[in-house]
């Protein structure tokens, strides 16, 4: 029985999925990824500068703004 509950809830959802429009419908939203979320440096002196960009792509279809960065 759990089985097919489960059945049941999985193409619930695909018809769901598929009646929006499926993957643009889903994306019609700004939808930040970044590859690489982190990074540790190597050791530095005290007072030097470390630097390292980070790559932030939009997978979703409007327009992403990033309104605020903070360190970890």
């Amino acid at each position: 029985m759990f089985r097919s509950a489960k059945k049941w809830i999985v193409l619930v959802l695909a018809a769901a999925f598929w009646a929006s429009g499926g993957i643009s419908a889903a994306l019609a939203e700004p939808v930040a990824v970044a590859p690489e979320p982190g990074h540790t440096f190597s050791p530095v002196v005290e007072g030097t500068d470390v630097v390292h960009d980070f790559v932030i792509q939009n997978m979703g279809s409007d327009t992403l703004e990033i309104q605020k960065v903070k360190t970890g």
